[in-house]
């Protein structure tokens, strides 16, 4: 028979689980502004602004900097809808971390029912076997 988790034990598993789901939605959303940084970068630079100026504002090398305007796959999107997602993005940082924080696939759903599962069992095995 499995041992049960004591109140403390299980509180402390429970923080692991929900800061483990945090870092990974954390990964995910720093995903999403690199790429907006550089489309930006990219669209500045294509409208005169000086890389120099670039690297000085996004503290990143020249080099890096001349990298990025060189290898930016360009949206389809217009500029201006793109300066739309990329204020809400800046704007409201939580609304996007809350979507990434949701399964974006059933096998995510999945994963993630297991981890909570395993909350209920001390010797869970592994999860994705």
């Amino acid at each position: 028979m499995a041992r049960k988790l004591t109140t403390t034990q299980r509180q402390l598993a429970t923080d692991v689980l929900e800061l483990s789901t945090l870092r990974a939605a954390l990964v995910k959303q720093l995903a999403e502004i690199e790429l907006f940084q550089q489309q930006a970068i990219a669209h500045a630079e294509q409208n005169g602004v000086r890389q120099r100026l670039l690297s000085v504002l996004a503290d990143l090398s020249p080099g890096r900097i001349s990298q990025v305007v060189k290898t930016a796959d360009p949206s389809s999107k217009p500029l201006q809808a793109q300066r739309r997602e990329w204020r809400r993005a800046i704007d409201s940082p939580q609304e996007r971390l809350v979507a990434f924080t949701m399964p974006a696939t059933e096998g995510d759903r999945l994963a993630s029912l297991a981890r909570i599962e395993a909350l209920n069992d001390t010797n869970p095995g592994p999860l994705n076997g």
